[in-house]
């Protein structure tokens, strides 16, 4: 066990493969080798038992852990620090040996630990049970191999069994190899896994045959001895998919209990995902706890301020008490997307645009729209709208998701922007932040997978562009699809309509080519009528799209609109006239700027997270969908992405081939996520064009220690290099440093492409590029420069002389008097007074007031005693004094 200094979390690690456990091997479903569920569950028990905590309250199995054939995997098991109620969370992770700490980790099992147990209430001595009917169990295994289990000798441990109304008596037994193992666990896991099987004895629940099933979720488990190698055990049925188990030992006595264990169905396409480079490229979301800081002081939570609109911001400069620390915008509730999203955009410019909130930091507030199993469309298109601008305003933004009202938001507000975390969700005092993580096919997502059906008819928006047409020679190929009906705004007229429709007729299918405005509800309605009741709608593909780039400062209400146009209100049509409808499959094709936040693509990142707010909110409300947020294609394919899709690629991301695209497809439809990322991305540039990975990424890239590099130490340590140099060397230099960072702005490793006289725009600058040189420049100098200054200072010897002025800005008359008083002060402060006398000084530091002032006015005998008295700092205080008058 690992015990993290500084917090109450424990980590377990070990290792698992056929080699060090070849019993495991005798556990095999669909031809695969898994883990079983009960061997989870007894690495969890464990350690639980290393922490004190005796009861497995809750556990939920998220994924088969599949044992690599050749190879082993590591395990590491978290258990968190203990919560408001006691309880603490833990985790079971997995990756593949071998590999190296860029490898990505995949969780398996998530539960609760509990403590103070209860003594059991019950007890096997009179056995077989009195009333009970004996079950004949000689095929049992031979009826379990039909099904797709195959178990090995190991696994074949059930005895003898007998039936009583609801319940069922069980008899299990490790083979006698086993049997000197058992002292080594609390409950061997291929003993516990025997108990479970005589859940599929036919007959006491018919239902249970349909698929292969594995454990699910456990509740309320707990244990009292260990080591049994023989167990008599009691099921009852406690509903559809439910049962509670009480295990006890050879002689009766009781062993464990399982209040309640449920099973779900698990398909060979969740044990077969691929596993090379294209399962690589497909990313998911996961929440993850943080630790929540400590409260802050009174101050802190006092300089927070709350706004709606962005005159209120703008009124916040003119108040005569200087600008907030924080301010906050609270979303609302409102239901118009378009109305929110452009309300919170004109907060945004109004905010980047004033130069006396440039140390100040903004929270976009929404309320339980994002989070842990919480998304809503109209928030998730503010949370792209927003991750954009943070993009383009590193630092600045925070993104804050909560499920309070407004009590004591101030503090929290300023106690969760120590986390440090660009997005953060609070749910009951506890702070989680979003990671992209690799997919893996969950058993709970398993029922709400789309499945494509090959009978009826599949429509497809954007459906004659190359990645429409693409798809759908894909449906008709891969899975069979007969019909399709291709929508876009020209119809026939689209460049290579005519071509895609005889193409995939001499494939053997049907695809009708309509011209449609999918916002146009009528006209869809109109489309999805004339699809003939034989062959009904029974999937939909959502692929249409328009962009409408520029950087945050320049979008306005119509760019908004303009994407949201096909995007947003074509889905929500779609939804609207398919809810009711029988359908497989309801794919939206979204991007990764939604996710990611691409600079520059403000109005697209919210278009493309109103969909996966839309899949998330269909799936809760138990209709199919998925939203795959696509990064970079291939190929002409790139010719639409506009400037960003350049952006992205030198962030890491690289474009994906329409075959490889199409394998995603397939994979993401046996995942099962609402939301999945099919993404190429060159994890060694994770960090873009600095040193620290993005939050996000976290989860797929190890962060190495490294020095702290703030914007201060950056500034200090820069500004003292440069202040050592001769005024034409630092000119020089801060030349140099515009050349370097544009370079690499331009994917150059060297500053020779880029002349200090020459124009960024000639050697190939746009917006974005100009947005990215300027970050570059603000982490190298720690100043906060204007998003337009490379534009403003169109060459790297102007923009040069813009940073060495903020930098080293030449010395004001006020300034230089500034100076000369203090070394004044400093040095006459030690110089007695008669010697001023004695030198003469007295009457020169006397003209030095004002000759109006001081010739008009009388001078008295007191005045003249009080000189007299006075010492030199006095003195020169009084003489300088003057002069302000």
């Amino acid at each position: 066990a690992l015990d993290l200094p500084g917090t109450e979390q424990a980590v377990f690690i070990g290792q698992l493969s056929a080699r060090t456990h070849p019993w495991l091997t005798d556990h095999t479903v669909l031809n695969t080798v898994i883990v079983p569920g009960t061997a989870l569950l007894e690495l969890v028990i464990r350690a639980g038992d290393e922490v004190e905590y005796d009861i497995v309250d809750e556990l939920v199995n998220e994924a088969p852990l599949v044992l690599p054939a050749e190879s082993g995997v590591r395990l590491q098991i978290t258990v968190g620090a203990a919560g408001a109620d006691g309880r603490r969370m833990v985790t079971v992770h997995s990756r593949p040996e071998n590999t190296g700490p860029e490898a990505s980790w995949t969780r398996h099992v998530s539960g609760v630990l509990a403590a103070a147990g209860k003594p059991p209430s019950f007890e096997f001595s009179a056995w077989p049970p009195v009333g009970a009917a004996p079950v004949d169990v000689s095929s049992f295994y031979d009826d379990l191999i039909e099904s797709g289990y195959h178990y090995g000798p190991v696994f074949r441990g059930l005895r003898a069994a007998w039936r009583r109304g609801d319940e069922l008596f069980v008899e299990v037994a490790l083979p006698e190899q086993q049997q000197q193992d058992a002292a080594r666990f609390g409950i061997h896991p291929a003993l516990l896994d025997a108990a479970l099987q005589a859940i599929t004895l036919g007959g006491w629940d018919e239902r249970v045959e349909e698929r292969v099933r594995l454990p699910f979720a456990w509740r309320g488990i707990q244990e009292w001895s260990s080591g049994a190698s023989a167990l008599r055990v009691r099921l009852v049925s406690n509903g559809r998919e439910e049962a509670s188990l009480q295990l006890a030992d050879a002689t009766g006595a009781p062993v464990a209990a399982i209040e309640s264990l449920v099973s779900r169905p698990v398909s060979i396409e969740q044990l077969t995902l691929p596993s090379g480079g294209v399962a690589r490229s497909l990313l998911g979301m996961e929440w993850v706890e943080v630790p929540m800081p400590m409260p802050p002081g009174v101050d802190a939570a006092g300089s927070v301020v709350w706004v709606s609109w962005a005159g209120e911001l703008e009124s916040l400069l003119n108040t005569g008490d200087g600008p907030p620390g924080v301010v906050v915008i609270d979303t609302g509730t409102g239901r118009d997307v378009r109305a929110v999203v452009c309300q919170v955009l004109a907060v945004l410019q109004t905010f980047v645009a004033q130069p006396g909130l440039a140390r100040c930091r903004l929270v976009v507030l929404t309320r339980q729209g994002m989070g842990p199993g919480c998304v809503d469309p109209v928030a998730a298109a503010v949370w792209g709208l927003v991750r954009s601008a943070q993009s383009e305003e590193p630092g600045r933004i925070v993104l804050l998701d909560v499920d309070t009202g407004t009590e004591k938001l101030n503090t929290m507000v300023a106690s969760v922007l120590a986390c440090d975390e660009p997005q953060m969700a609070v749910r009951g005092g506890v702070v989680w932040v979003p990671r992209l993580t690799r997919a893996t096919a969950t058993i709970e997502n398993s029922a709400a997978r789309c499945e494509v059906g090959a009978d009826g008819t599949v429509l497809i928006t954007g459906g004659t562009g190359v990645v429409g047409g693409a798809l759908a020679r894909h449906l008709v190929t891969r899975h069979g699809v007969q019909r399709l009906v291709l929508v876009g705004r020209r119809g026939p007229d689209a460049p290579g309509a005519g071509a895609l429709a005889a193409e995939l007729a001499d494939l053997g299918a049907q695809a009708r080519v309509v011209a449609c405005d999918v916002a146009d509800r009528h006209a869809l309605a109109e489309v999805i009528a004339e699809i003939p009741g034989k062959y009904p709608l029974t999937g939909v593909i959502h692929a249409a799209g328009v962009l409408d780039d520029g950087v945050l400062t320049t979008l306005t209400p119509h760019h908004v609109d303009t994407v949201f146009h096909a995007k947003v209100d074509g889905a929500r049509n779609l939804h609207d006239l398919t809810k009711n409808t029988n359908l497989g499959m309801f794919i939206l094709f979204s991007s990764a700027a939604g996710i990611l936040g691409s600079a520059g693509q403000a109005n697209y990142a919210a278009a493309n997270a109103f969909l996966d707010g839309l899949a998330c909110q269909r799936r809760a409300d138990g209709l199919p969908a998925v939203s795959l947020a696509w990064g970079l294609w291939a190929g002409g394919m790139t010719a639409g992405l506009g400037e960003a899709g350049v952006g992205r690629a030198r962030g890491g991301l690289r474009p994906l081939s329409l075959g490889a695209g199409m394998e995603l497809f397939d994979a993401a439809l046996r995942v099962g996520n609402p939301v999945l990322v099919p993404m190429r991305m060159d994890l060694s540039m994770a960090g873009g064009d600095g040193d620290v990975v993005p939050p996000l990424l976290r989860g797929l890239v190890r962060q190495d220690r490294r020095v702290a590099n703030s914007a201060v130490a950056a500034d200090e340590s820069l500004a003292t290099r440069l202040h050592k140099l001769p005024e034409d060397k630092r000119r020089h230099a801060l030349i140099d440093l515009v050349r370097i960072e544009a370079a690499a702005v331009l994917g150059y490793s060297t500053a020779d492409s880029v002349g200090a006289r020459q124009s960024f725009r000639d050697v190939g600058f746009d917006s974005l590029m100009a947005v990215e040189l300027r970050n570059r420049l603000g982490r190298a100098t720690g100043l906060r420069l204007p998003v337009a200054v490379a534009f403003d200072h169109p060459t790297p010897t102007d923009l040069a002389n813009r940073i060495k002025a903020e930098l080293f800005p030449d010395p004001t008359p006020d300034d230089a008097l500034g100076v000369r008083e203090d070394e004044i002060r400093k040095a006459l402060g030690t110089v007695p007074f008669d010697r001023f006398k004695e030198a003469g000084i007295l009457d020169t530091l006397l003209r030095l007031a004002d000759s109006s002032d001081v010739e008009s006015a009388p001078r008295n005998d007191h005045e003249t005693d009080l000189i007299d008295t006075m010492d030199a700092a006095d003195l020169v205080r009084r003489a300088l004094s003057s002069t302000e008058h």
